[in-house]
């Protein structure tokens, strides 16, 4: 079976907040935005990737957002390029987006910040040529 990564469905208490977030923040681009079973969905294409971005529905009691480490998706990781990850942290800092956690390994740099609804992205700059598993992803687009 080959498999295809396709989607991540973020569920969100404020579907446009998080739309706006999305785009702004990680530059996502919209490719489709409808109302579904009472509540709007938005596809967004963001890092090669697709973020399906859904409001709360009718009769819908979701749970609070889990604290990191969670069971179940922990992160959103994405790649930045090479000495684009600081630039990143500043725009982050300056729009008063909070960062969660930063470090500096051996082989690359990484930084987490809090999306809405508690939604944790990871930012990657690595110290060599990126992992042969992205550069097939960038050969595909």
């Amino acid at each position: 079976m080959k498999l295809v990564y396709e989607h991540a469905h973020i569920l969100h208490t404020n579907h446009d907040e998080a739309v706006r977030f999305y785009r702004e923040i990680l530059g996502a681009r919209v490719v489709d935005s409808r109302e579904r079973k009472g509540a709007p969905q938005t596809k967004l294409m963001a890092g090669g990737g697709m973020l399906i971005v859904r409001g709360v529905r009718p009769g819908e009691n979701p749970g609070p957002p889990g604290r990191t480490p969670r069971l179940g998706v922990d992160h959103i990781g994405f790649y930045v390029g090479g000495g684009e990850l600081e630039a990143a942290r500043a725009m982050l800092i300056e729009r008063g987006v909070p960062i969660i956690e930063e470090d500096d390994m051996p082989h690359l740099k990484y930084l987490y910040f809090q999306g809405p609804d508690g939604v944790v992205i990871e930012l990657m700059e690595t110290k060599g040529p990126l992992p042969a598993s992205v550069q097939d992803q960038d050969e595909e687009s």
